[in-house]
């Protein structure tokens, strides 16, 4: 009864704190529901015409016939939760994640949606760059407006967590970004340019509250903000020539010790608008369980 009531407070403060959609987060859904991205049209509704928050969409999702076609009645919640991973991560639950997740599901304590949208924001490591690749090939395809159903799922079979994986699809799809090379750190910088147009996006439209991730470079270290909870203070410039400060909470997460000026940082956080060109926080896990985890990656180390 005890962890029943602990999923419902936890799953309400979702509800309550109800997501923003983005291209971005509404991509990772459409990727671990129907192991595809999604086509420019349907992307367009959801984001733009269903006037719906992310929680609401992953519901709505379980009414289409597409759902309802992958997942039809008697398909049991030990293959859906082996799919739903397989889907984002290209693998199955270990058993203790699959007894874990098995059991919430058999006993309802949680939904489908509300299952997906937990793993999905859970990815951390080796899964947590896959579904990020497979999510930057995603956004490609979008951004070229494309809409063929049979393409939306081909593009993802060959996706691993390497980088140059990415690059390869986009090129062999002919979609934007393709640099046609191998050098991983062009890959990494084609796919910054996505990011890019995200954040550049949020900023024009004075858009908060939405979760982001890329790479930029430190141009100022400023001091740590001690008013409250500490917060390591720096600003990024990014490629696109867009400037982030970022505000990582150093009573809950690790300082970046070694930080100059000049060093690449890459970073998941949640994005704030100002304008100067935006602030960047929630950098760190959270220790209430009531908001998405973020990080901060600086010479192959992750702060979180």
């Amino acid at each position: 009864m005890l962890h029943k009531i602990l999923f419902s407070l936890f799953f309400l403060g979702i509800t309550l704190n109800a997501t923003t959609p983005t291209q971005k987060n509404i991509t990772k859904l459409y990727i671990a529901t129907f192991d595809r991205v999604p086509d420019a049209q349907g992307l367009a509704y959801w984001l733009n015409d269903s006037e719906l928050d992310l929680e609401s969409i992953a519901m709505s999702f379980f009414e289409q016939p597409e759902t309802v076609e992958k997942y039809p009645e008697g398909f049991s919640n030990s293959d859906f939760i082996d799919s739903v991973y397989t889907n984002l991560f290209n693998r199955k639950p270990d058993s203790y994640g699959a007894k874990y997740w098995l059991m919430d599901l058999e006993n309802e304590n949680i939904q489908r949606d509300y299952f997906i949208l937990a793993v999905i924001n859970g990815a951390k490591d080796t899964d947590a760059d896959i579904l990020e690749n497979k999510t930057n090939v995603g956004l490609a395809f979008i951004e070229d407006n494309r809409d063929d159903a049979s393409e939306a799922k081909d593009v993802l079979s060959n996706i691993t967590q390497d980088i140059t994986s990415v690059n390869e699809v986009l090129c062999q799809f002919e979609l934007a970004n393709c640099d046609n090379v191998e050098d991983a750190d062009n890959v990494e910088d084609a796919i910054s340019n996505i990011n890019n147009d995200i954040l550049a996006e949020a900023f024009n439209n004075q858009t908060s509250d939405i979760q982001v991730n890329d790479i930029g470079s430190v141009i100022r270290i400023l001091s740590d903000d001690n008013d409250g909870s500490a917060h390591q203070r720096f600003i990024l410039e990014l490629s696109s020539g867009q400037t982030l400060l970022i505000a990582h909470n150093i009573d809950l997460a690790p300082k970046i010790t070694s930080i100059s000026i000049g060093d690449r940082i890459e970073f998941f956080g949640e994005y704030v608008w100002n304008s100067q060109g935006g602030l960047v926080h929630w950098t760190h896990k959270d220790p209430n369980q009531t908001h998405i985890d973020g990080w901060l990656k600086h010479n192959g180390i992750t702060y979180q």
